[in-house]
């Protein structure tokens, strides 16, 4: 049997950002993978930043059992309130920490914020503008076979 496409692990972390209307309100340009469209200024950015793939060994050769990704998972503001900020980054928190969610080809075994991010940060263009960063880093592990 072929195993599933690791992709769907990030599609499935799209999926739920972008499905909620709280955080949408909070970031109305979008969620991102990777980078916004220019021009944008109040979105959340995924970025992968470790993929761990977990083997089990069977005869006659290794398997895949899990797979560990961890993603930075934050909402980008700029010159926004803090508040905003700060909001929009306990929503991921509670879409995302000790949760599961539906990953085709997969089950979701656990969600885990490893680290927080709370920045404010200059713009590298336009010294007058600023941004807040606000959200973690977050592990995804999840085992071939099937949604939950």
């Amino acid at each position: 049997m072929p195993l599933p496409d690791s992709g769907e692990i990030d599609n499935a972390l799209l999926d739920v950002l972008n499905a909620d209307a709280e955080l949408r309100a909070l970031a109305p340009d979008g969620v991102y993978f990777g980078a916004a469209q220019q021009g944008k200024e109040q979105f959340v950015l995924v970025s992968l930043v470790e993929h761990l793939t977990l083997a089990q060994m069977a005869a006659p050769t290794a398997r895949r059992a899990a797979e560990a990704v961890q993603y930075i998972v934050k909402a980008m503001l700029m010159n926004g309130a803090d508040a905003d900020a700060r909001k929009a980054g306990a929503r991921i928190d509670a879409l995302l920490e000790d949760q599961t969610i539906a990953i085709d080809g997969y089950t979701c075994l656990s969600i885990v914020r490893t680290n927080r991010i709370r920045e404010k940060e200059p713009d590298a263009v336009e010294p007058s503008i600023y941004w807040l960063h606000r959200g973690g880093y977050y592990r995804i592990t999840a085992a071939p076979g099937g949604t939950p």
